[in-house]
């Protein structure tokens, strides 16, 4: 896929992606990290947390030979079935001068922490059975991730929790908000939840986020009890009413920024 599309005064333009550049994933419980999560199967893990030290995996081989074809503007490494930005060809045109430059970051910018898969619920649309983490095999895995990268999550821009599971079910997530103590007050934070336990109970124990930009991401699937309980088994229709109730208080006293 050639990423050169047009000439600017006699020097090429290409689609740029910076993800590679600043951008950290890790995907599953058994450590392994990503830059991105649409590039193809055979490299996307670039390293392990349980087996690397972080910077040998950002500064490592594997991702490094990403960033390099990113800068040719090669993305015969992604997939276009997964990446939207290739889809919709919404990747921005940089010069040249600017692709080759531009720098990795010291510790990523943006982490998306997809590892932990514990839920309150089992809907219909994600799992057949409700999580049932093997103990005490799963609380060594996310002490261990959690480790690894807590150094790192202080200096990001921005933090996405949890793609799998809801963190505030989740005693290992609410651990990661807890002690998160962001290196500046304009750090995004995207909170992904079903809504039954995004309750004052567990917000009381992050509030000590609340100048940061949070986004909350609240999955109802459903305003119709009967409609509800089919599709969000494990979850309680009345209980998430009178979250978003609450939830609509954090917004007018600006805790949180917005909220889907």
């Amino acid at each position: 896929m050639d990423g050169y599309i047009s000439k600017d005064q006699g020097c090429a333009a290409m689609k740029f992606c910076s993800r590679p550049f600043e951008y950290l994933y890790i995907d599953n419980y058994k450590g392994d990290v990503s830059l991105c999560p649409w590039l193809k199967w055979d490299i996307l893990c670039v390293g392990n947390v349980f087996q690397q030290a972080f910077n040998e995996i950002w500064n490592g081989e594997k991702a490094q030979k990403i960033r390099e074809h990113i800068r040719s503007g090669d993305y015969s490494i992604c997939r276009l079935d997964g990446c939207p930005f290739l889809q919709n060809n919404d990747l921005p045109e940089k010069s040249r001068e600017y692709v080759n430059t531009y720098p990795v970051a010291d510790t990523p910018k943006v982490i998306n922490l997809a590892y932990d898969f514990m839920c309150n619920q089992y809907c219909e649309t994600c799992r057949e059975k409700k999580w049932q983490p093997i103990l005490p095999r799963y609380k060594n895995y996310m002490e261990k991730i959690h480790e690894s990268i807590s150094p790192v999550l202080n200096r990001a821009k921005k933090i996405t929790t949890s793609g799998h599971g809801d963190p505030f079910a989740s005693p290992y997530m609410m651990r990661v908000l807890r002690d998160l103590r962001p290196a500046s007050d304009d750090m995004q934070l995207l909170i992904e939840t079903n809504g039954v336990y995004c309750d004052k109970k567990h917000w009381e124990q992050i509030l000590h986020l609340k100048n940061c930009n949070i986004e909350l991401i609240v999955t109802i699937n459903s305003f119709d009890k009967f409609t509800y309980d089919h599709i969000s088994r494990g979850g309680n229709f009345y209980k998430l009413m009178e979250n978003l109730a609450y939830i609509k208080t954090l917004r007018r006293s600006d805790v949180v920024n917005s909220y889907v």
